[in-house]
């Protein structure tokens, strides 16, 4: 069952709450906003996930319900945004409550570009981007770069790893994001030798009491179309279901 929740519905799934366990399938919340993307393959993609069940949001509405709250209703947050909007102290203080809180969490391709004027959601995520050379906690990093129509190689780090099971090295094309800054405590998954796509492409990471799974790739329905791609989004979301707490 596939769900998309428009405006007037916050209010009451803020009060009710949304219930959808839906026979055993892995509850995931997809939130989107401040990007344009193919939202019709994006969907379709989703769509042939029978096992999950979807909720699609979109920000600015979708910050209402960015506590901790949300992992009653749902077992996976999948963020697929690029928010560059001020947050207000609250909204920081409810979605860093919310990082932290055992929900599983899926940060996707331009979500690792998202929230660039706030420093601590590097510590959320496990990664962020600089528009331009930046100074960051006391070091100076080049800007980021973002070249779409490439073919990435990616290496799989462990074929063992949940995410990356029975998985062997594959080509992708997809858009490359260059010099990302990626917290050295990360879990990789997936590396690339490809000049102009950060070595660390895919990675676990531990916020709080969540699993946070973050994936550079995505940008398109060629992406989405990719069986390897597929398996990362299906094997991650499993996986991070399954670390819930």
């Amino acid at each position: 069952m596939k769900k998309f929740l428009p405006a007037f519905l916050f209010f009451l799934v803020l009060c009710f709450g949304l219930n959808t366990i839906a026979f055993g399938k892995i509850r995931v919340f997809i939130v989107s906003g401040g990007h344009p993307f193919d939202k019709t393959a994006f969907r379709e993609m989703f769509d042939s996930f029978e096992e999950f069940d979807c909720t699609f949001a979109e920000f600015p509405e979708a910050w209402d319900l960015m506590t901790p709250a949300l992992k009653n209703d749902f077992d996976v947050l999948l963020l697929y945004d690029m928010w560059q909007k001020p947050l207000t102290d609250e909204q920081k203080a409810n979605f860093k409550a919310l990082y932290q809180s055992g929900i599983g969490i899926y940060a996707l391709h331009h979500d690792l570009c998202a929230h660039v004027n706030w420093d601590e959601y590097y510590d959320l995520a496990g990664a962020r981007i600089f528009y331009g050379e930046t100074t960051f906690r006391g070091v100076k990093y080049p800007g980021s770069t973002f070249k779409a129509g490439k073919d990435l190689p990616m290496h799989v780090v462990d074929s063992a790893h949940p995410v990356t099971k029975e998985m062997t090295d594959f080509v992708i094309h997809d858009e490359a994001y260059g010099n990302l800054l990626v917290h050295p405590e990360v879990e990789p998954l997936l590396t690339s030798t490809h000049p102009e796509q950060t070595r660390v492409t895919a990675w676990v990471w531990h916020c709080g009491k969540s699993t946070v799974l973050g994936n550079l790739l995505g940008h398109d329905r060629i992406s989405y179309e990719n069986e390897n791609f597929r398996k990362l989004i299906r094997n991650g979301i499993q996986f991070l279901a399954d670390e819930k707490k």
